[in-house]
Formats: C-alpha cells, sequence, structure tokens
C-alpha cells in the first residue's frame, strides 16, 4: 500500500518533530493563479546550504516522497531514512511543515554503516545541540525569502515549535565537539519557540538574531544559559559559509 500524506504526518508526530506555520496577517482568497505556482516559490525560495533543502522539493513521485498538486492547495511529503517531512501550502497563503527531528531516526537510517555511533542513538532520547541552530536558521531565512511574496504585503505571521521533546538530552552527535557533562533535559514536551507578527525589513535585516534568540530560548528549557551564544553564533556562520 502507498504512503500518502496523512501516513507521513502520523508517523512524523510519533517522534520528535518541528512545526512551523507561516500565515498571512488579512485572509486571502486566491494567494496563486493557479497551485502548480508552488512547486517554482518552494524552488526558487528554500535554502540549500547543507545538503538537504529546507524545506525538501520531491523531485518524483514514488513511496518516498510525493507533490500533489490540488485545486486549494500543494501537498507534499518525503519518507527517506531519517529525513521525514511534510508540508503544504494552502491557497489561502498559509504555509505548514512538518520535520521530523533527524536524531530520532538515525538508528534505523541505511545512510550509515550498521556500526556507526550514529545508530546507536536511541529514538527520543537527545536533541542534537548543533542540529537545532542549523534548523532554526536555515528556518528563518526561508521564512524571509517567503515573506517577500506580494501578496503577505509585507507582513506575515509566525508560528514555530518543537514537540515530543520531554526528557530528553541536549547532545552533540558530532563526534569532534566537546560533548555536555552535565544532565541538561527537557522540562517540557512541547515548546512553542516563536509565535510572533513579523515585517519583511525586520526579517532581512535580523533574521539571523531572530534565529540565533529562538535557539537560546528552547535551550533554556534544557537548562542551557548565554555561555551557550558563542558557539550558536558561530554555527550559523559556518552555515552561512557553507562549512557545516
Amino acid at each position: 500500500m502507498n504512503k500518502n500524506l496523512n501516513d507521513v504526518i502520523k508517523k512524523i508526530k510519533t517522534r520528535g518533530y518541528w512545526k512551523l506555520v507561516i500565515e498571512p496577517i488579512k485572509p486571502i482568497s486566491n494567494f496563486f493563479d493557479h497551485p502548480a505556482d508552488v512547486v517554482n516559490i518552494i524552488e526558487q525560495n528554500k535554502i540549500g546550504l547543507r545538503g538537504w533543502s529546507y524545506p525538501h522539493l520531491p523531485q518524483t513521485n514514488n513511496d518516498n516522497e510525493e507533490i500533489c498538486i490540488k485545486s486549494d492547495r500543494v501537498d507534499a511529503f518525503t519518507d527517506y531514512n531519517h529525513l521525514i517531512e511534510s508540508w503544504t501550502f494552502f491557497q489561502s497563503g498559509q504555509f505548514i511543515h512538518l520535520f521530523g527531528l533527524r536524531e530520532d531516526w538515525l538508528k534505523e537510517s541505511d545512510w550509515f554503516e550498521q556500526d556507526s555511533y550514529l545508530r546507536k542513538i536511541e529514538p527520543m532520547s537527545i536533541l542534537n545541540f548543533t542540529g537545532t541552530t542549523l534548523t532554526l536558521t536555515e528556518m528563518f531565512k526561508f521564512i524571509t525569502n517567503i515573506s517577500k511574496l506580494k501578496k503577505y504585503e509585507g507582513r506575515i505571521k509566525l508560528n514555530i515549535s518543537l514537540n515530543n521533546i520531554n526528557n530528553r538530552k541536549i547532545q552533540n552527535i558530532d563526534q569532534s565537539r566537546v560533548p555536555f557533562y552535565g544532565n541538561y533535559s527537557a522540562t517540557t514536551n512541547e515548546i512553542t519557540v516563536i509565535n510572533k507578527i513579523y515585517s519583511t525589513n525586520e526579517l532581512e535585516d535580523k533574521y539571523l538574531e531572530f534565529a540565533e534568540k529562538g535557539t537560546m530560548y528552547l535551550f533554556k528549557f534544557f537548562g542551557l544559559d548565554e555561555s551557550s551564544l558563542p558557539v550558536i553564533r558561530e554555527d550559523q556562520k559556518k552555515l552561512l559559509e557553507r562549512r557545516l
């Protein structure tokens, strides 16, 4: 039986996942001239700084990925090893992206050798320190691009949350980095990282700062403090310079 969007959404929600919602300030009846335009919009605005774009735009329709153009929206999903995500862009201008935490699916990923240390990471046990910074930075860069679409009229509503994270610990899964020695565990199961209205101008000027603040806000739920800021900023710099 072939997978569909709902199957992938259900799978994503069984473990940790990001949820991003972008929507217009005012209701819009016809955001696109045609829903098929969404393919070009995502292609032109996705972020590809570390191999796998944010968000991913499926290139084929098969059991691992699919893009489906409907009368009022475009649905897409990817279910490929540890890369599991879905997104929908509605004719109303609302964009919803669900993105499974990669660290929760590494144990089952065929991308790595069976004896790789990555395949020893248990699902729902950790939050990757560096990966969190990179994901939020990619999100904000994509959000900045999308906010420039004319029908948003220079302002968007934004909500970003991280879900199913209770009791997991912050760790660096990159073995070249110094490990965390403290017990930095989540104190809640869901974190609303951002829930705010932004203008395109402020996003263009400060998207890195917004991503940094969102990352630090999230990390504080794990017990980390402002001493993490220099590392967050350096990781952002390396990402933009394609050194990660």
